[in-house]
Protein backbone atom coordinates (compact mmCIF):
# COMPACT_ATOMS: atom_id res chain seq x y z
CA UNK A 1 0.00 0.00 0.00
CA UNK A 2 2.94 2.06 0.64
CA UNK A 3 3.79 2.60 -3.09
CA UNK A 4 0.48 3.57 -3.88
CA UNK A 5 0.17 6.75 -5.77
CA UNK A 6 -2.86 8.06 -3.81
CA UNK A 7 -3.82 10.68 -6.65
CA UNK A 8 -2.76 9.54 -10.17
CA UNK A 9 -4.75 6.01 -9.86
CA UNK A 10 -7.99 8.36 -8.91
CA UNK A 11 -7.83 10.37 -12.43
CA UNK A 12 -6.36 7.66 -14.91
CA UNK A 13 -9.62 4.95 -13.44
CA UNK A 14 -12.27 7.12 -14.36
CA UNK A 15 -11.94 7.60 -18.10
CA UNK A 16 -15.00 6.38 -20.46
CA UNK A 17 -15.95 6.45 -23.44
CA UNK A 18 -18.91 8.43 -24.73
CA UNK A 19 -20.73 9.35 -28.01
CA UNK A 20 -20.16 12.73 -29.50
CA UNK A 21 -23.08 15.00 -30.38
CA UNK A 22 -23.60 17.92 -32.76
CA UNK A 23 -23.58 20.62 -29.66
CA UNK A 24 -21.46 23.89 -29.76
CA UNK A 25 -22.54 25.00 -26.61
CA UNK A 26 -19.12 26.99 -25.17
CA UNK A 27 -18.72 29.16 -22.17
CA UNK A 28 -17.68 32.80 -22.59
CA UNK A 29 -14.41 33.79 -22.46
CA UNK A 30 -14.58 35.59 -19.18
CA UNK A 31 -15.91 32.03 -17.15
CA UNK A 32 -14.03 29.90 -19.77
CA UNK A 33 -10.86 29.00 -16.80
CA UNK A 34 -10.06 25.46 -18.02
CA UNK A 35 -10.26 26.34 -21.90
CA UNK A 36 -13.19 24.07 -22.23
CA UNK A 37 -13.53 24.23 -25.97
CA UNK A 38 -13.38 21.80 -29.48
CA UNK A 39 -10.78 21.70 -30.66
CA UNK A 40 -8.39 22.76 -28.41
CA UNK A 41 -5.14 20.49 -28.13
CA UNK A 42 -2.25 19.80 -25.31
CA UNK A 43 0.79 17.83 -25.27
CA UNK A 44 2.45 16.71 -21.80
CA UNK A 45 5.67 14.96 -21.46
CA UNK A 46 6.22 13.07 -18.25
CA UNK A 47 8.92 13.24 -16.01
CA UNK A 48 11.09 11.28 -13.61
CA UNK A 49 13.16 12.20 -10.88
CA UNK A 50 16.27 10.74 -10.83
CA UNK A 51 17.85 9.20 -7.28
CA UNK A 52 17.38 11.49 -5.06
CA UNK A 53 18.41 14.39 -6.32
CA UNK A 54 16.53 17.64 -7.76
CA UNK A 55 17.23 16.46 -11.42
CA UNK A 56 14.41 14.92 -13.82
CA UNK A 57 14.60 12.70 -17.04
CA UNK A 58 12.39 12.96 -19.58
CA UNK A 59 10.55 9.35 -19.81
CA UNK A 60 9.32 10.01 -23.41
CA UNK A 61 6.37 9.14 -22.61
CA UNK A 62 3.97 11.50 -24.54
CA UNK A 63 0.27 12.47 -23.94
CA UNK A 64 -1.40 14.35 -26.44
CA UNK A 65 -5.33 15.45 -25.26
CA UNK A 66 -8.22 16.93 -27.62
CA UNK A 67 -10.98 18.64 -26.96
CA UNK A 68 -13.39 16.12 -29.54
CA UNK A 69 -16.61 17.27 -28.54
CA UNK A 70 -19.28 17.26 -26.20
CA UNK A 71 -22.21 14.85 -25.02
CA UNK A 72 -25.32 14.78 -23.30
CA UNK A 73 -25.79 13.20 -19.85
CA UNK A 74 -28.71 13.98 -17.26
CA UNK A 75 -29.45 16.87 -18.98
CA UNK A 76 -25.55 18.54 -18.54
CA UNK A 77 -23.19 19.00 -21.66
CA UNK A 78 -19.71 17.46 -20.92
CA UNK A 79 -16.90 18.38 -22.83
CA UNK A 80 -15.11 15.12 -24.37
CA UNK A 81 -11.34 14.99 -23.69
CA UNK A 82 -9.62 12.58 -25.87
CA UNK A 83 -6.18 11.40 -24.46
CA UNK A 84 -3.47 9.36 -26.68
CA UNK A 85 -0.31 8.34 -25.31
CA UNK A 86 2.61 6.87 -26.06
CA UNK A 87 6.03 6.03 -25.68
CA UNK A 88 7.13 3.15 -23.36
CA UNK A 89 4.82 3.12 -19.82
CA UNK A 90 6.70 0.07 -18.27
CA UNK A 91 8.54 1.31 -15.98
CA UNK A 92 6.57 4.44 -15.00
CA UNK A 93 3.62 3.05 -13.07
CA UNK A 94 2.04 6.66 -12.45
CA UNK A 95 1.89 7.23 -16.09
CA UNK A 96 -1.19 6.63 -18.16
CA UNK A 97 -1.48 3.63 -20.38
CA UNK A 98 -0.35 3.39 -23.54
CA UNK A 99 -3.50 4.05 -26.05
CA UNK A 100 -6.36 6.42 -26.55
CA UNK A 101 -8.69 6.89 -23.80
CA UNK A 102 -11.81 9.16 -23.63
CA UNK A 103 -12.94 11.52 -20.70
CA UNK A 104 -16.21 13.40 -20.32
CA UNK A 105 -15.50 17.02 -18.08
CA UNK A 106 -17.81 20.03 -17.43
CA UNK A 107 -17.08 23.26 -14.95
CA UNK A 108 -20.05 22.48 -12.17
CA UNK A 109 -19.42 26.25 -10.28
CA UNK A 110 -16.11 26.10 -10.60
CA UNK A 111 -15.48 22.73 -9.39
CA UNK A 112 -13.96 20.67 -12.62
CA UNK A 113 -16.39 17.53 -12.62
CA UNK A 114 -16.86 14.50 -14.79
CA UNK A 115 -20.14 12.59 -15.23
CA UNK A 116 -20.24 10.88 -11.71
CA UNK A 117 -20.17 13.79 -9.88
CA UNK A 118 -16.25 13.30 -8.76
CA UNK A 119 -14.12 16.92 -8.60
CA UNK A 120 -11.08 16.68 -10.41
CA UNK A 121 -10.04 20.55 -9.57
CA UNK A 122 -10.99 23.70 -7.76
CA UNK A 123 -10.55 26.90 -9.05
CA UNK A 124 -12.65 28.84 -6.90
CA UNK A 125 -13.67 27.08 -2.98
CA UNK A 126 -10.59 27.26 -1.03
CA UNK A 127 -12.48 24.08 1.51
CA UNK A 128 -10.97 20.45 0.69
CA UNK A 129 -13.56 18.28 -1.27
CA UNK A 130 -13.54 14.57 -1.21
CA UNK A 131 -12.43 13.05 -4.58
CA UNK A 132 -12.50 9.25 -3.51
CA UNK A 133 -12.41 6.93 -0.97
CA UNK A 134 -10.35 3.72 -0.94
CA UNK A 135 -10.24 0.67 1.60
CA UNK A 136 -7.11 2.49 2.72
CA UNK A 137 -7.99 5.80 3.19
CA UNK A 138 -9.49 8.91 1.73
CA UNK A 139 -8.69 11.55 -1.28
CA UNK A 140 -8.89 14.73 -1.24
CA UNK A 141 -8.16 17.79 -2.79
CA UNK A 142 -7.93 21.84 -1.55
CA UNK A 143 -7.14 24.99 -3.71
CA UNK A 144 -4.21 27.25 -2.21
CA UNK A 145 -5.37 30.47 -1.92
CA UNK A 146 -2.43 32.04 -3.69
CA UNK A 147 -1.30 32.15 -7.56
CA UNK A 148 1.85 30.73 -8.38
CA UNK A 149 4.26 30.95 -11.43
CA UNK A 150 4.91 27.98 -13.19
CA UNK A 151 7.52 27.39 -16.04
CA UNK A 152 7.31 24.57 -18.50
CA UNK A 153 8.56 24.02 -22.26
CA UNK A 154 5.09 25.21 -23.18
CA UNK A 155 6.11 28.84 -21.43
CA UNK A 156 5.08 30.53 -18.66
CA UNK A 157 2.33 31.11 -16.62
CA UNK A 158 0.23 31.97 -13.60
CA UNK A 159 -1.83 29.59 -12.35
CA UNK A 160 -4.16 28.15 -9.48
CA UNK A 161 -2.69 25.28 -7.49
CA UNK A 162 -5.32 22.14 -6.27
CA UNK A 163 -3.09 19.75 -3.73
CA UNK A 164 -3.88 16.29 -3.42
CA UNK A 165 -3.76 14.16 -0.13
CA UNK A 166 -4.53 11.34 1.75
CA UNK A 167 -6.20 10.84 5.35
CA UNK A 168 -5.27 6.82 6.25
CA UNK A 169 -7.66 4.40 7.85
CA UNK A 170 -5.68 5.38 10.92
CA UNK A 171 -6.09 8.84 10.80
CA UNK A 172 -2.98 10.35 9.25
CA UNK A 173 -2.72 12.53 6.50
CA UNK A 174 -0.29 11.27 4.20
CA UNK A 175 3.28 12.47 3.85
CA UNK A 176 3.37 12.78 -0.27
CA UNK A 177 0.83 15.06 -1.61
CA UNK A 178 -0.03 15.59 -5.52
CA UNK A 179 -0.35 19.25 -6.85
CA UNK A 180 -2.47 20.33 -10.01
CA UNK A 181 -1.52 23.87 -11.61
CA UNK A 182 -4.00 25.42 -14.07
CA UNK A 183 -3.97 28.32 -15.51
CA UNK A 184 -6.82 30.32 -16.73
CA UNK A 185 -8.14 30.62 -20.29
CA UNK A 186 -4.72 27.54 -20.52
CA UNK A 187 -5.75 24.35 -19.16
CA UNK A 188 -3.82 22.08 -17.24
CA UNK A 189 -0.47 23.22 -17.20
CA UNK A 190 1.85 21.11 -14.45
CA UNK A 191 1.40 17.88 -12.25
CA UNK A 192 3.72 16.54 -9.65
CA UNK A 193 3.17 13.26 -8.38
CA UNK A 194 4.25 11.40 -5.20
CA UNK A 195 3.68 8.61 -3.21
CA UNK A 196 1.72 8.07 -0.02
CA UNK A 197 4.59 7.69 2.16
CA UNK A 198 7.17 10.09 0.65
CA UNK A 199 7.08 13.70 0.79
CA UNK A 200 9.51 14.19 -2.47
CA UNK A 201 7.75 14.06 -5.25
CA UNK A 202 9.14 11.87 -8.11
CA UNK A 203 6.73 12.53 -11.12
CA UNK A 204 6.32 15.47 -13.14
CA UNK A 205 3.83 16.07 -16.25
CA UNK A 206 4.47 19.32 -18.00
CA UNK A 207 3.12 21.36 -20.80
CA UNK A 208 4.94 21.07 -23.75
CA UNK A 209 2.72 22.87 -26.33
CA UNK A 210 -0.58 23.82 -26.60
CA UNK A 211 -3.08 25.18 -29.75
CA UNK A 212 -6.54 27.30 -28.40
CA UNK A 213 -9.03 27.60 -30.81
CA UNK A 214 -9.99 31.87 -31.14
Amino acid sequence: MLRISCFLVVLLSLFTSCKDDDSSVEQSDTENFYALKIGNTWTYNYFSRIGDSNDFENLNVTEEVEITGTTTENSETYFVFTSTTTGDTTNCPLCPDEGVTNQKLRDSLGFLVDETGTIYYSRESVSDYLIDEYDWGNVYGVLQPEDFSIEVPAGQFTCLNNELYAILNDGTTSQGRDEIYYSEGIGYVFRKSSTVNNPQHILEKRLMSYELIE
